[in-house]
Parts: C-alpha cells; sequence; structure tokens
C-alpha cells in the first residue's frame, strides 16, 4: 500500500498522480490510498490518452486524472476525499486493466455546461430570466453560449423543465424542449430575455429550467477492455456526460454508489449514471442510489453495425451514430448475427475470420463461410459480447427521462428497487435507425419493485411505466424478445398505462400489486406470443 502523500510533493495533483500510479505500476504494489481531503485536479499535467468513449463525444486525445493502464490487482481507496476537476479532463480511465477498484471517494467538476435559471417574468412573445447555478453563460448576436471558464465554449442546445422553484422535485409539466429557432438577449446584471420559445414548455414565473449544451466531453468513470472492475462507495455530483460508462469489459460491479446534487444545485451528472456498452460476464449495480442525473440511471446494450458493401468474402460495416465512433466492438472469433433492418431478426449467423479497422467509422469484416445470403443494408450484432444484469437494491427517483434501459442477452433480474420516475421505470428499446443500440433481451425478470408515480410528467420520456417498443416490422411469427417476466412487483399512485409489451414471445405478469392507481391503469400488449396475467384489462 502506497500513501499518496509520498508524491503529493508540487502544488500540482494531476501531476502527482502521474508519478504515483507509474511507480505502482512499475513496483506492483496493489493499493494508492488517500489521506481524507479535497483535491483540487487541473489537466495541464494531466496523463494522456487516445480514447474512443461509446455514447460520448469522445473520440481522440484526452487528458485523464487518474488512468490506470495495463495493470492488475490495483486499489485507489480515496479514504473519504472529494476530487474536484476542471475543465474537461476525465477523473478515470480503466484501459487494459484487471481486478481494478476505485472506493470511498467523492467526484465533482468545479463548472460543467449546463446550468439553472429562474422564470422572472413570462408573456406571449418571451420569457425573463435570471441565472441561478451552473456553467457560465453569455450571449453573442442571439445565441446563448455554455461555458465552464476553461475555454470549452459550446452555443445551447435544449432547455428541460424542473421544477416550480420551491424543492428540487421535477413536476407534471416538465419536459425537453429542443426549438431551434429561439433567441437570446442579455439584459445585464446576470438577467436574460429569450424570445420565440417553445410554448410546450408552460412556464410561469418562478419555474426553474436547466439549459443544457450538446457534446459530452468527459466521463467521470470509463473502463474500456478490462476485466473484474469494482466500483465501490464512490460519490457523483456532476459530469460533463456520463458517471460510468463501461466498454468491451469483463464483469463490472457498482455498489454503494450514490449520484446527487449538490444542496445548492438542482441536477447532477449531465447524462446517465450508469452505461453499459458491449460488456460480457456479470454486470451487476447494488445498493445505489441515482437522482437528480440528467437522463437514465442504467442504460445496457450492444452496438448494430449496418452493412454499407459487400464483396467476396467480406463485408464492410459502418459505426453510424456519431457517438459509437472508433469503438471497435469486433474481434476475430466473435459469433455474428445478420439481421433484418426492419424486424431486427436474425437471418442466420456467421464467425468473424479477420478483421481491417478502415477508420473510425468503417471495419472491414472477413467472414467465415463467405458472405453469401448477407445483402447491403443488413444488420449485424456482435453475439459473443453479450452479459448478465443484476440491478437490486438500489433507489432512482427525481432525474429527467427514465430509470432503465434493458437490451442485452444475457439474463437480466431487476428486483427489490424503488423507482419514482418521471418518464418510463423501465425501457426495452434498441433500434437500427438512431443510435443503433441492441439488442433483444431473451431471459428478463422484474421482481418485487416499487413504481412509485411514475410517468409522472407529459413530457416526451415514454407512456408506460413499463416500455416494450415494437419493432419496425414484424414476420408474424419471429419475436425479437423471448421471455419477460413483471412479479411480485407493487404499483403505488401511477396514472395512465402501466404496461406495454411489443414482439414478445412469452410475457408473465403476476402477483402484481396496484395501489391508488388510475382506472386506466392499463396493460398492453401487440405481437406477442403467450401471455400469462392474472389481471384483467
Amino acid at each position: 500500500m502506497i500513501n499518496y502523500s509520498r508524491f503529493n510533493i508540487t502544488n500540482d495533483h494531476a501531476y502527482n498522480l502521474f508519478n504515483a500510479i507509474n511507480y505502482c505500476r512499475e513496483i506492483g504494489d496493489d493499493c494508492l490510498v488517500f489521506d481524507c481531503g479535497r483535491y483540487d485536479i487541473y489537466p495541464e499535467k494531466a496523463s494522456e490518452r487516445l480514447l474512443h468513449v461509446s455514447n460520448h463525444d469522445i473520440y481522440g486525445e484526452k487528458r485523464i486524472a487518474f488512468l490506470i493502464e495495463q495493470m492488475e490487482n490495483f486499489t485507489v481507496d480515496g479514504g473519504g476525499s472529494e476530487f474536484v476537476f476542471h475543465s474537461d479532463m476525465i477523473p478515470f480511465a480503466l484501459v487494459g486493466s484487471n481486478n481494478i477498484t476505485i472506493k470511498n471517494l467523492s467526484i465533482d467538476y468545479e463548472k460543467t455546461k449546463a446550468f439553472c435559471l429562474k422564470v422572472m417574468a413570462v408573456d406571449e412573445e418571451s420569457f425573463d430570466f435570471c441565472y441561478l447555478c451552473g456553467s457560465k453563460c453569455y450571449v453573442e448576436g442571439t445565441t446563448m453560449y455554455l461555458s465552464d471558464g476553461d475555454d470549452n465554449d459550446e452555443p445551447f442546445r435544449y432547455f428541460c423543465l424542473l421544477n416550480n422553484g420551491t424543492s428540487k422535485e421535477m413536476i407534471a409539466e416538465s419536459r425537453d424542449s429542443f426549438n431551434k429557432n429561439v433567441c437570446f438577449e442579455d439584459l445585464g446584471n446576470g438577467f436574460f430575455r429569450v424570445h420565440k420559445y417553445d410554448k410546450a414548455l408552460e412556464l410561469r414565473e418562478g419555474t426553474v429550467l436547466v439549459a443544457r449544451a450538446h457534446k459530452r466531453h468527459a466521463c467521470n468513470v470509463v473502463i474500456d477492455r478490462c476485466c473484474d472492475t469494482f466500483i465501490e462507495n464512490v460519490t457523483m455530483y456532476k459530469s460533463y456526460g456520463m458517471g460510468v460508462l463501461a466498454e468491451k469489459s469483463t464483469n463490472v460491479t457498482v455498489d454503494k454508489m450514490t449520484v446527487k446534487a449538490r444542496d445548492e444545485d438542482y441536477f447532477s451528472l449531465n447524462a446517465d449514471a450508469t452505461h453499459f456498452v458491449n460488456c460480457k460476464g456479470l454486470v451487476k449495480v447494488t445498493n445505489s442510489s441515482f437522482s437528480e442525473q440528467q437522463d437514465d440511471a442504467l442504460n445496457i446494450h450492444g452496438e448494430f453495425n449496418p452493412v454499407v458493401a459487400k464483396y467476396i468474402g467480406s463485408v464492410l460495416v459502418k459505426y453510424v451514430h456519431p457517438q459509437a465512433k472508433g469503438l471497435g466492438i469486433y474481434e476475430e472469433g466473435d459469433e455474428i448475427a445478420v439481421l433484418d433492418p426492419k424486424t431486427l431478426i436474425p437471418k442466420f449467423t456467421r464467425k468473424i475470420k479477420a478483421i481491417q479497422t478502415v477508420n473510425m467509422n468503417y471495419t472491414k469484416l472477413f467472414i467465415e463461410g463467405g458472405t453469401d445470403g448477407i445483402e447491403i443494408g443488413d444488420v449485424f450484432e456482435d453475439l459473443t459480447w453479450n452479459c448478465d444484469l443484476i440491478f437490486e437494491n438500489n433507489r432512482v427517483r427525481n432525474n429527467r427521462a427514465r430509470g432503465m434501459l434493458i437490451a442485452t442477452k444475457g439474463k437480466v433480474e431487476i428486483k427489490n428497487n424503488y423507482f419514482n420516475t418521471p418518464g418510463v421505470a423501465i425501457l426495452f428499446e434498441s433500434d437500427g435507425k438512431f443510435w443503433f443500440e441492441a439488442g433483444g433481451t431473451q431471459d428478463v425478470r422484474i421482481l418485487d419493485n416499487t413504481f412509485d408515480n411514475c410517468r409522472f410528467t407529459k413530457g416526451n420520456w415514454g407512456k408506460n411505466v413499463i416500455e416494450i417498443k415494437p419493432r419496425e416490422a414484424f414476420d408474424g411469427e419471429n419475436y425479437y424478445h423471448k421471455y419477460i417476466e413483471v412479479s411480485g412487483n407493487k404499483f403505488v399512485g401511477n396514472g395512465g398505462s402501466l404496461l406495454s409489451a411489443d414482439n414478445v414471445e412469452r410475457f408473465v405478469w403476476k402477483n402484481n400489486s396496484l395501489e391508488s392507481c388510475s382506472e386506466n391503469s392499463t396493460l398492453t400488449f401487440r405481437n406477442c406470443g403467450q401471455v400469462d396475467s392474472d389481471t384483467a384489462n
């Protein structure tokens, strides 16, 4: 065990960390421990590495505070410390490492690219607001720019309505507004006027909104091509993007993680709390609390890649979404499914014989057995990289959007959790049109959870408490999802539809209790095979 104090010999913690971690790597020490305190970390002398991080705008050289690369059996124990980061650097990047633990610390940023505002006056043509907290903002022409104070300026992208200004709780009117015609005017002394605003926001004096930029330039913890990673007793207050993003990794455990806004703030992370892409083994998220983040508590999925060119023995596939650039999900020997782009049902499977990376967007795959039957426009899905998921004893509340997005072919258990979400609590949504997030589930069990007043907003985050999105087409006999069970759950105070299920081979709904739910709390099944339900509709 090495105490960081041995390396804390300059006034630049980033450079001290560079030396401390390299020393631990060289001598094979198993733990870097910190004396409890606050550590402000700046990017100038931080480690740097080329990264491609899924669902972020990270595809290039990034400054990193804790770069843990090609290491084994190593722990960072913060000792209860607070790590505060400046500019869009990445706090933790775990790359090609095995059996790494990050524990007993908090992560925060001085500024990110989002801020809260309070509506002071509103009429049919405009509304006035005052700045409350968050990133800096200024107007050039009629465009609002958000700045973290480190020359990372970016234009305003959208508003999200949060609350009525008396608490941090989101209200029924909460929604997103992506109005591209909005114009800003600086009135001076921290006051601004917004012209051509979206009337669907239903603003009134005292309303609090969050204003957001577009790009996700950093993520608190990046786990890339690692095995056996543990995030334990970590609190996260802010992020440029997500809290934890794991890609192409095996066995990830998140335990006792807390995401929350500080007392003076209204929001925490700028995107998902946890996100897992093309992982395998077991992903386990337990005993954690996720609140005030600006997107979902968990998203888990693979990647769809369309075939854009076909040759004798090989195909060219594309990473379509800009936040999937350079992921490199395929490996020699991987089993892939060739899917119809509309039904997303496998036509057949093949194995990859060899790979040639063309650039960040295109990869050439050589296919065992040739390319007969593969058509341009078909979609590839890597079947080798799918994981099991346990999501247990967690609390999800007061965050923008949804609770969880589920798209993994492993065994999924969602049990003993509490959900109070403005949108859908659990969403099954993979698509081959926009995000290109795979795939169809095989065995999902949603057991003994409490869904408390979920989907309580009038916004654009779904229409059901549990929602299984339809495919573009259904062939009448092959189902995208195989088995989904919803049993022993408590639905409290939920209005509208509880469940919409589409394209499920077998669905089980039993022993669920409904308390103070509206009369139209219905279950809807479309294009499903066997449905076992003890609730009448």
